[in-house]
């Protein structure tokens, strides 16, 4: 009995150890573990430290803010937030729609659905009324290593406005360790 139970058991880790193999990652860095151990392996892949809390690196040209988020599981998300936004709204735009087109010519990436690009119609002031009322939102996922198609590794970004200043925000997420609300 005890080896039967021993026999499952270790298969059990083993499904565990696993699944929890081809989690998202940023910068080759996968986010799960210790937040401690994520912030280290940031480190040695180009990230900065600003203070004990955040990071600095450069993503898709834009000096970015990373932050690393845990839970009691380990770590579920890195949050990258543009250091310096702009006021201007066609550069706001211009960024956005770049970032888009990034993740669709990253053979790593596939799209849940096809994310809008936002359009200039009319002044500058119609645009960022626009920008303002709605939330401008893509979701890309990282391909398994496999290869297949699996919706597992989300990684997210939208166009946020903060008092007329416009800042990209992006999300590598692990699922797996989201705390429950």
């Amino acid at each position: 009995m005890k080896r039967i139970l021993s026999i499952i058991l270790s298969m059990l880790l083993a499904l565990s150890v696993q699944a929890k193999k081809d989690v998202t990652t940023f910068m080759g860095v996968s986010v799960d573990g210790s937040r401690s151990k994520v912030i280290t392996a940031l480190k040695a892949a180009g990230c900065s430290s600003s203070d004990a809390q955040t990071l600095q690196c450069d993503f898709c040209g834009q000096k970015m803010t990373v932050e690393v988020r845990s839970s009691r599981k380990g770590v579920y998300q890195v949050v990258l937030t543009e250091k310096t936004g702009t006021e201007n709204v066609d550069s706001a735009i211009v960024r956005y729609n770049s970032l888009i087109d990034w993740f669709r010519s990253n053979g790593e990436y596939t799209e849940y659905e096809s994310n809008p690009y936002i359009y200039k119609t009319g002044n500058q002031n119609t645009i960022a009324r626009y920008i303002h009322e709605k939330w401008y939102y893509a979701e890309f996922f990282q391909k398994p290593k496999g290869g297949e198609e699996v919706y597992d590794k989300p990684v997210s970004f939208y166009l946020t406005d903060d008092e007329g200043n416009y800042r990209l925000i992006v999300l590598f997420e692990n699922r797996n360790n989201m705390p429950k609300r």
